[in-house]
């Protein structure tokens, strides 16, 4: 480009020095032509490819009926056209269809902006089949790389307050009674039977209150169905530690020393 730069400048400067010389009528035909072509030749030279089907995740977002979020979170290990083909009334095909569509609209429009030629039109149509096939079989990776990764979070952040969701099914009892019979050796199960109730609908209490948290982690994104599926075993397991838990009996001896049983 700069070498054609060049000839342009070289090409005026011919000319206005044959007009500082010999006047107007030194610039021949040959000349103008040489200097307008030079100039087209340039301007040609500007125009880059346009960049079609510049949203291909957009598109098969748009074509599947998600939002490009939700096709994001579900592309870790599969590719758009397996999604497709998983998807209700799509297809691999009907999305390559698609793309490929508003792709060649794209191209269209840039043709009749004059934004790019004939000739380079013909190049990106050319390509166009594998650039959107490539896109619709990339197997998106699991991790990608770069990305920060997602933070976990612990078991307990969905246990949430275990005693007072405890008090609640126990019919309200104090945390003074709660604690009371703690110390007299007493698990959160044995507290439920002496108020008429379970150990195992306690249980269920807990479980119930720790897996509406979990679940609602899930529909936002925040953990998957694998992780949720972890996370329901381990709080399973949190929740009869907690239940069953039994604090050791103090007593007094008669020097007024208090002493553990175990």
């Amino acid at each position: 480009m700069n070498a054609m730069r060049q000839k342009l400048m070289l090409a005026v400067a011919a000319g206005v020095g044959s007009v500082g010389l010999f006047g107007a009528a030194a610039i021949t035909q040959q000349q103008e032509d040489a200097i307008l072509a030079a100039a087209k030749d340039t301007t040609t030279a500007k125009v880059r490819t346009v960049k079609v089907a510049r949203d291909l995740l957009g598109g098969s977002a748009t074509y599947l009926g998600f939002t490009q979020q939700d096709l994001v979170a579900k592309l870790p290990g599969t590719s758009v056209g397996k999604l497709a083909d998983a998807t209700p009334n799509k297809s691999k095909a009907g999305l390559v269809a698609a793309l490929s569509t508003a792709a060649n609209a794209e191209i269209t429009k840039a043709l009749t902006d004059k934004k790019i030629t004939d000739a380079q039109a013909k190049t990106l149509r050319d390509g166009l089949a594998t650039e959107i096939n490539t896109f619709v079989d990339r197997t998106w990776p699991t991790k990608p790389a770069g990305a920060p990764r997602a933070v976990v979070p612990n078991v307990k952040a969905f246990l949430g307050d275990m005693l007072q969701t405890a008090r609640d099914y126990l019919g309200g009892v104090t945390l003074k009674d709660v604690a009371t019979a703690i110390r007299s050796g007493k698990s959160l199960g044995d507290i439920a039977k002496d108020q008429g109730k379970s150990r195992d609908g306690l249980v269920q209490a807990l479980t119930t209150a720790a897996n509406t948290r979990i679940d609602k982690a899930v529909a936002d994104n925040k953990l998957t169905a694998e992780q949720a599926a972890t996370f329901k075993t381990k709080v399973a397991a949190e929740i009869a530690t907690f239940v069953d838990r039994k604090a050791p009996v103090k007593s007094t001896t008669g020097t007024g020393t208090t002493t553990k049983t175990p």
